[in-house]
């Protein structure tokens, strides 16, 4: 995870979580890639995630009702970090929006539709 915020107050700020794209294959939450200055001009907490990638985080196995998809597991924990403890750096934990770029997009629907991450 990454946080980063220019909140010099102690306000509750809203909190922009995002996951990051490549096709479930590559890619990376790291802001050197994503450029975060535009949003930190603006009053907001922006939140990055890694997550597992390829055969690592998404592992297909034919003819098995297991689904292993340790890469929205990772992602999961790292909203409910994000739920827990945003306060710590003056974000408002009921102000969060998720969005992602490419398989981030795709995982931010994952989200919304799985019970899990009610």
């Amino acid at each position: 995870l990454q946080v980063l915020t220019n909140n010099s107050s102690n306000a509750s700020l809203a909190v922009m979580v995002f996951i990051h794209g490549g096709e479930f294959y590559t890619g990376s939450g790291c802001t050197d890639l994503y450029g975060p200055e535009y949003l930190m001009e603006e009053d907001v907490v922006l939140v990055t995630l890694n997550y597992r990638l390829g055969v690592f985080g998404f592992l297909g196995v034919a003819n098995s009702n297991v689904s292993i998809n340790a890469g929205l597991k990772d992602q999961l924990a790292a909203l409910k970090w994000v739920n827990d403890n945003i306060g710590n750096f003056s974000g408002d934990k009921s102000k969060i929006t998720l969005f992602g770029q490419n398989a981030g997009g795709s995982s931010v629907e994952y989200h919304i539709l799985s019970p899990a991450s009610k």
